[in-house]
C-alpha cells in the first residue's frame, strides 16, 4: 500500500508546565500540511525499515501494532525542523497496516496506540485521517479534530538540527509566558469561522524565544519572513523551521521564489483541508 505521511506545523503552541511523569503538559493546534513523505507498506513476517535511523519509529508503530511490515520511506521532510516527519512516517505505518490487515480499528483507537510510539503520533494519525487540523494536549495523547479550513503558508528550512531537549531546558531557564491569553483556544474559534485574520492574530509558540536564543539562524529567517506581505510568522514545533501564513496560494508562491532567489531553502504549501 502506498500512502503519503503529511508534516506539520504548530499554529499555536502552549507549554504549561512539567508533569510528574517527567513529560511537559501542552496544548496546540496541529496543521497538516502538504509537505510529505511518500511510504510503502507491505505485509511481512519481521518488520524492516530502508531508513537508517536506530530509532527508527516506523519500526516501533509496526511492533506496537504486533505486526509484520516491509517499509520504504522516500524522505522529503526536512529533519530536527520542528515538521514532525518521523513522526508522520510513524502514523503513515499505522494507518497502512490498520486498513492492509483489515483490523477495523478506529481513528481514536488508532491515536490511542500511536501514543505508545510516539507525543506526536496521535495527533498525526488524526491529521492524515481527516485531513484537517487537530487540537493535541496532555503530552500529546489527548487529541481531536478542528474544523476544515484552507490556509497557505511559506515554509522556510534554517538547515541546522534543533534538539527539542535543548529548547525545553532554555525555555525553563528563561521562563517565557504567552504573550496571548488563550490562543489554543482563540485559534481554535478562529478555524471554526473560517476567520484568517482571527486567525494570524493568535499564531504563537512558548517555544520561539528559546529556540531562538539556542539558533540565531532561526530568529534571522523569522525576521526575513515578516519583512514579506505575511499576515503572520512563527516557529513550528521546538524548530528549527519557521512558517509564515499569507492570504493565498499565489502570494505563497511568490514570497517562495523571492525566498529562493536569495538561496534561501523555501517552500510554498497549505494545509490539507
Amino acid at each position: 500500500m502506498k500512502i503519503e505521511a503529511y508534516a506539520k506545523i504548530n499554529l499555536t503552541l502552549e507549554v504549561l508546565g512539567k508533569r510528574p511523569d517527567g513529560y511537559h503538559e501542552l496544548k496546540s493546534i496541529v496543521c497538516p500540511v502538504s509537505l510529505s513523505d511518500s511510504l510503502t507498506v507491505e505485509k511481512a513476517l519481521e518488520t524492516s525499515s530502508n531508513t537508517p535511523f536506530a530509532d527508527d519509529l516506523c519500526v516501533k508503530a509496526a511492533k506496537v501494532m504486533g505486526l509484520g511490515a516491509k517499509i520504504s520511506v522516500e524522505k522529503r521532510i526536512p529533519t530536527g525542523g520542528g515538521l514532525g516527519g518521523g513522526s508522520a512516517d510513524a502514523a503513515a505505518v499505522m494507518i497502512a497496516l490498520n486498513e492492509i490487515y483489515g483490523l477495523g480499528l478506529s481513528p481514536d483507537k488508532l491515536a490511542e496506540k500511536g501514543s505508545l510510539v510516539g507525543s506526536d503520533v496521535p495527533s498525526l494519525i488524526l491529521a492524515n485521517i481527516f485531513s484537517s487540523a487537530v487540537l493535541m494536549e496532555g503530552r500529546g495523547e489527548r487529541v481531536r479534530p478542528l474544523a476544515k479550513t484552507k490556509l497557505n503558508f511559506v515554509l522556510v528550512d534554517p538547515a541546522v538540527h534543533s534538539s527539542t531537549a535543548e529548547v525545553f531546558s532554555k525555555w525553563k531557564d528563561i521562563g517565557v509566558p504567552s504573550k496571548i491569553s488563550e490562543p489554543s483556544l482563540a485559534a481554535e474559534d478562529a478555524l471554526s469561522s473560517g476567520d484568517i485574520e482571527a486567525l494570524s492574530k493568535v499564531i504563537s509558540n512558548d517555544l520561539s524565544l528559546p529556540s531562538s536564543f539556542l539558533h540565531p539562524e532561526i530568529s534571522n529567517a523569522l525576521d526575513m519572513l515578516s519583512r514579506e506581505n505575511v499576515l503572520a510568522a512563527s516557529v513550528t514545533g521546538s524548530g528549527s523551521c519557521v512558517f509564515a501564513l499569507v492570504s493565498s496560494h499565489e502570494e505563497a508562491i511568490r514570497i517562495t521564489q523571492a525566498l529562493r532567489l536569495k538561496g534561501v531553502r523555501a517552500f510554498a504549501i497549505s494545509s490539507l483541508s
